[in-house]
């Protein structure tokens, strides 16, 4: 398994992945906004559930949460307290797609701003999205360093992090 690629994983990348795992698509294209949020489908079946403990016939309120996807059954993140609340990663998509690759890509400029990859690991428990924006030279260095914006939401106990 890929770096926490499982059976209900999905993805888009455009060029080759380093696992070549059929639950990611291989693209000769940037990834499209229908394609990206198809990734994040399931968000709905995300539920905060209680997590009572069964003990000697008693149930006791541990005043903790599971985070579930209910669509297939598989618990995200086994214990979270009452304040946790989660987010819908396609908004967030939708957010970063309007205001950054609408916002910035100008082929007058030769700005191509673009999804290069998108997806989820651990069956759905952490979410990602990655935009390229224009290339750069580091002094000493003869390859080109691509500009990344990233977006990830881990259920797992990750906070939401953007990252650059």
């Amino acid at each position: 398994m890929a770096h926490d690629i499982q059976e209900h994983d999905i993805g888009f990348c455009k060029g080759k992945t380093w696992h070549h795992l059929p639950q990611y698509a291989e693209l000769d294209r940037a990834v499209t906004l229908e394609e990206a949020l198809s990734c994040f489908a399931y968000e709905d079946s995300i539920k905060k559930i209680p997590n009572p403990l069964h003990y000697e016939g008693e149930i006791i309120d541990t005043k903790s949460n599971v985070i579930m996807r209910t669509d297939k059954n598989i618990v995200l993140n086994g214990a979270v307290g009452s304040q946790y609340s989660t987010i819908n990663m396609q908004n967030i998509t939708k957010l970063a797609y309007g205001q950054v690759v609408e916002a910035f890509n100008d082929a007058e400029a030769n700005r191509q701003v673009e999804i290069e990859t998108v997806g989820t690991l651990g069956n759905g428990a952490c979410q990602f999205v990655s935009i390229s924006f224009g290339k750069m030279k580091v002094h000493g260095d003869d390859s080109y360093t691509k500009n990344r914006l990233m977006v990830t939401n881990d259920y797992r106990g990750g906070p939401i992090r953007t990252l650059v």
